[in-house]
């Protein structure tokens, strides 16, 4: 075993012994989440995870025109399948306890995994639908929450928490193409690759409450 595995392996047990398993729901104004931690006295290290899921279809029907000049009729559906997944880690600190309530200040980093499946009726080849599944999966999204809670325990291993804050985001995506040039003095022609890269920043507050689960205390 290496020596900073064996280090950690230490540290961790005894740290069993004054320490406790938690774990939290957490409905609020951003998608709903759950987490699981160590609490060590007063800091609590956490990893937790939000997933959005949604399956849509597009569908048209009508009459139309066919490559004999007949009008037919046409029925073209378009669906699109979205898995997001956001997992998180962070930590929670807690520095002034009055009675049953303790107050906390909470770190909290998020990243993406985001899968895409798209399919055209009317697009046999499928390849602006990969065109854009490409996009989509390139999409990046980095989170960084701050934010300010307070836990009220009404027993020594459950409590209810409320927590306001900031969530400074950013999201990126980048497409590309080939594409070709002419160059008018030779007639040669040359391919490239053209890349679009999409930036955004935002800074929503959050507001959010807690369940808490703390085993073995």
């Amino acid at each position: 075993m290496k020596k900073s595995s064996l280090f950690f392996a230490v540290i961790l047990i005894s740290a069993s012994s004054f320490a406790q398993f938690t774990f939290s729901v957490n409905p609020g104004t951003n998608l709903n989440s759950a987490s699981f931690g160590y609490k060590i006295k007063k800091i609590v290290p956490y990893a937790g995870v939000q997933m959005f899921r949604l399956n849509g279809e597009l569908n048209f029907t009508g009459k139309e025109y066919s490559d004999f000049g007949t009008i037919v009729d046409y029925d073209n559906t378009s669906s699109l399948k979205l898995n997001i997944v956001l997992p998180s880690l962070g930590v929670k600190y807690f520095f002034m306890e009055r009675n049953k309530v303790q107050a906390y200040g909470n770190l909290n980093f998020s990243n993406s995994i985001i899968s895409a499946k798209i399919k055209d009726g009317d697009n046999p080849f499928n390849d602006l639908d990969e065109d854009a599944e490409d996009l989509i999966e390139s999409i990046n999204f980095l989170s960084v929450q701050v934010g300010f809670g307070v836990e009220y325990f009404f027993d020594n291993n459950f409590s209810l928490g409320a927590e306001f804050g900031i969530n400074m985001a950013r999201v990126r995506a980048e497409t590309s193409f080939e594409d070709e040039i002419i160059d008018p003095n030779t007639g040669n022609v040359f391919l490239y690759e053209n890349v679009g890269t999409y930036k955004a920043n935002f800074s929503p507050t959050y507001a959010k409450f807690s369940l808490n689960f703390y085993f073995g205390k």
